[in-house]
């Protein structure tokens, strides 16, 4: 809803430019009658704004009472009380990383270097560094619970996950998620695009270990010994996550074709504020 409503301004510019009838009926159903008139802007901007306050929280206790659902359960590895931030610094660095990653492109494809300029890219970088950080502080805590309460179930299945079958998976999740990152200091390396694209890369690889790790390895040891056993993905499970990201894809590919990639409302407002009087 968030999204719908800051594109009615530019559903309503695609209407109005419209080359054929089905289009100019179909961006008209979306732009919901939108004039660009000044009784419909003032209402506009101050619903958006409450909308805008509302999402950050909103962002943050969605990611948290996904955590909470694996804290609630006794399984060793999920049960840990660090478990809503630490999805929460996980969504952010995730996140930040798929939006460069789709943002270079876009920015390559469309020429939108003066739109969305270097600037930007170092401000994401940075965010994606924090995001880093912050994972970092998480996967020490992480580390630290299982030998600062004495559980053996616990700490059993970290040295399993740091140390067994699986700590190659382990092992590069650290390296992708936090010490890769690290490069993003050097403020060269946040404006180009080149390292950009391939730290954000390694970032959703390391993101997807992490949660394999995080669900797999957790059930891999549990608290009865003779329930333990080992995972191997299947056929099906690989062609589901294809189909994820494929799904994915298509969509966003759809939404390039059908709504304007830069905010049109925003840059007439930009322009507008910018020309000399």
């Amino acid at each position: 809803i968030f999204y719908y409503t800051g594109l009615l301004p530019d559903l309503a510019t695609m209407r109005d430019r419209a080359t054929t009838r089905g289009r100019q009926i179909l961006y008209g159903i979306l732009a919901l009658g939108w004039r660009g008139a000044a009784w419909q802007w003032r209402p506009y901007k101050s619903v958006y704004l409450i909308m805008a306050a509302i999402m950050a929280p909103m962002v943050v206790s969605v990611h948290s009472v996904v955590g909470l659902d694996f804290a609630g359960g006794l399984t060793p590895g999920w049960h840990l009380t660090q478990f809503p931030p630490y999805f929460f610094f996980g969504a952010v660095i995730s996140g930040i990383a798929l939006v460069i990653l789709l943002t270079i492109p876009i920015r390559r494809a469309y020429r939108l270097q003066t739109i969305i300029t270097e600037h930007h890219l170092n401000a994401l970088g940075k965010i994606m560094l924090t995001g880093s950080l912050m994972l970092g502080f998480a996967y020490v805590w992480e580390a630290f619970g299982p030998y600062y309460s004495s559980e053996v179930a616990e700490r059993t299945m970290f040295e399993a996950r740091a140390f067994g079958l699986y700590a190659p998976l382990f092992w590069t999740t650290i390296a992708l998620n936090i010490a890769l990152p690290q490069l993003l200091w050097w403020p060269a390396v946040r404006i180009n695009e080149a390292m950009l694209a391939l730290i954000s890369i390694a970032i959703i690889i390391g993101m997807w270990c992490e949660r394999f790790v995080i669900v797999v390895t957790s059930l891999h040891r549990n608290h009865i010994p003779s329930e333990w056993g080992n995972y191997a993905p299947t056929l099906w499970d690989w062609a589901t996550f294809a189909g994820s990201i494929g799904l994915f894809l298509t969509l966003f590919f759809i939404a390039l074709r059908v709504v304007p990639i830069v905010p049109l409302a925003e840059m007439r407002e930009l322009i507008r504020d910018e020309t000399p009087r």
